[in-house]
């Protein structure tokens, strides 16, 4: 996706937001991930911008509480 923006449609990756809240897995997320309905985990939201801050894509992942590490590195 990252090279069709680029060649295509000349748009550039400026930032992204993630967002992590706690949830509890149903339906096929919980079906997926093999766990029982109802059962802790973590929905992690991705928002892509462009250069000039406009809404590229979204993409959002059901994820197992115990099957996730987090780790961020921020420049300031």
């Amino acid at each position: 996706m990252t090279e069709l923006y680029g060649h295509k449609y000349d748009i550039h990756y400026g930032w992204v937001r993630f967002r992590v809240p706690p949830t509890a897995l149903v339906g096929d997320a919980a079906e997926a991930l093999n766990v029982g309905q109802g059962s802790q985990g973590l929905l992690v939201i991705r928002i892509n911008y462009d250069q000039q801050g406009r809404l590229i894509d979204s993409d959002f992942e059901y994820w197992r509480h115990n099957a996730i590490c987090i780790s961020a590195d921020i420049a300031g």
